[in-house]
């Protein structure tokens, strides 16, 4: 099972919750990647992999305390997915979203 296409998700961080856009592609081999698009940043998912129903990757935030690096992790179900982003400094989000209707 692949990722393909945009997602829009719910993103909870800090109490809050945002409204994001997930740009993700897998190849044949069942490499992730894409960006992540949130409160108005991008970052770029890399060395990304999809294993039957579950997904990670590992990303970078620039911040003002420099470039801080996160690892993406989640379950697929059908159009649906859900995870969370976990930064090595900072508290964790929750995302929860699905493939966006084709217009």
């Amino acid at each position: 099972m692949g990722l393909n296409g945009i997602y829009k998700v719910k993103m909870k961080t800090m109490g809050r919750e945002y409204e994001a856009e997930y740009d993700l592609h897998t190849d044949d081999e069942g490499n992730l990647s894409g960006t992540l698009g949130a409160m108005g940043m991008k970052v770029v998912l890399q060395r990304g992999s999809v294993n039957g129903n579950e997904f990670e990757g590992d990303a970078t935030s620039k911040s003002a305390m420099g470039e801080i690096p996160m690892k993406v992790t989640g379950t697929i179900d059908g159009d649906h997915i859900k995870g969370e982003i976990k930064p090595k400094i900072g508290s964790k989000s929750t995302f929860e979203g699905a493939l966006a209707a084709e217009e």
